[in-house]
Parts: structure tokens; sequence; C-alpha cells
């Protein structure tokens, strides 16, 4: 299992493109202080789920690129994979494909507890 931080790598192959650079920036903003390394509160991902299809490649790009802005800390990566999850059982095939390239080692989750869940949450999606 590769892990973001001993490839480096980040794949930025997804794009928000419905919405304009400030709604794009609100949203980011939202999944990220539910996903942040500095959160203590124990976050669930309806608040993320809530901001509907159009959070998917906003999560899909933080995941990928998980290194918080402070360069202290990673997103939670568990928790964003169970957002994935959730809109993939809806019918978002962008989250249901994302899922699939995590489980098949396609994308570095992070050297943490959450990069493993988040591995674990993936190999259960394709295994359904």
């Amino acid at each position: 299992m590769a892990t973001w931080k001993q490839t480096g790598e980040a794949s930025r192959c997804f794009t928000v493109q419905r919405h304009s650079s400030a709604q794009r920036g609100a949203i980011r903003r939202e999944i990220w202080s539910h996903a942040s390394p500095y959160n203590t509160a124990l976050a669930g991902p309806e608040e993320i789920i809530a901001l509907g299809d159009d959070a998917v490649p906003v999560i899909i790009d933080i995941f990928s690129n998980p290194l918080h802005s402070s360069g202290q800390g990673y997103a939670n990566q568990a928790l964003l994979a169970i957002s994935l999850l959730m809109f993939a059982d809806r019918g978002n095939q962008a989250a249901s494909d994302f899922l699939l390239k995590v489980a098949r080692g396609g994308v570095a989750v992070t050297p943490d507890p959450n990069g493993d869940t988040a591995e674990a949450i993936a190999l259960r999606h394709v295994q359904k």
C-alpha cells in the first residue's frame, strides 16, 4: 500500500465546473471544517452530504491532496471516504469510480489510521 507521504503524489484529475470560484471555495471551506486535522469534534458525514453531489469533486480533490494548508496534518480521509461511499450508494458514479481507484491502490492514503480506514471503506465498496 502506497501512502501519500511516501509517494508525495497529488492526482488532480477532478474539477468542479458548475460553480463559481466563490461557491467552490465555500464548499471547500465547509468540507475542510469537518475533515481538518484540527477538528476535535466527532465529525459525521451528514454535513458534507448535505452539500449535495456538487461536493463530490471537492471531496475527491481534498482526498487526493490531504495535506492541510498549514503543512501540519492531513485531512480525515476516513470521513471523506464515508462521504464518498454515501454518495456512491446514492448513484454518484464519480464517487464510486474514485473509491474503486482507492481500493486498487491508485490513490495514495495518508500514513495514519484514517488512511487505513479510508482504504478499508473503499475495499468494502468494491466488494459490494
